[in-house]
């Protein structure tokens, strides 16, 4: 009995490192798309506003 218990609770510990890897995978992956978004959010903001690029340019 100690061992099936045993061997229940290992198998349940595997699977629980199985979907951290997986979740933590995906949090990369959303953070990368997030990091796109933002990087789209800037460039349209630039072509809103015609003057931001000579406001960015070093004098």
């Amino acid at each position: 009995m100690h061992a099936e218990l045993d061997e229940g609770l290992q198998n349940d510990v595997k699977e629980q490192s199985r979907e951290a890897s997986v979740s933590s995978r995906g949090l990369g992956a959303l953070g990368s798309e997030v990091s796109k978004a933002l990087d789209d959010v800037v460039w349209l903001r630039n072509l809103e506003d015609p003057n931001i690029l000579k406001k960015n340019q070093i004098p």
